[in-house]
């Protein structure tokens, strides 16, 4: 049993560090099936470079005047997740 908890502690910690996942809660519905088609491919992994080159027309950062805070954010890591959670929190207080 001992081996079987070690075994179970190296797999979490292999599948944490190597594996990335995105899970949406609740399925959206899109009012540019265009733009729903392009989020399939992306899934799919049969996104094309100008795909990816729109996607990345509509990235925004923090410091423009509009950036909308409340807005559902999506990060690689947790780090910025933290981040944000914690300037969010630090402007309400």
């Amino acid at each position: 049993m001992l081996v079987y908890h070690h075994c179970l502690i190296l797999y979490i910690q292999l599948f944490v560090k190597f594996i990335h996942l995105v899970v949406v809660a609740a399925t959206a519905k899109y009012s540019s099936l265009p733009f729903a088609e392009l989020l399939n491919r992306l899934h799919e992994g049969s996104h094309t470079a100008d795909n990816v080159q729109l996607l990345n027309t509509r990235t925004i950062t923090p410091d423009v005047d509009n950036y909308p805070t409340s807005a559902q954010h999506l990060s690689k890591t947790n780090a910025p997740v933290e981040l944000h959670n914690t300037s969010a929190f630090d402007k309400s207080a």
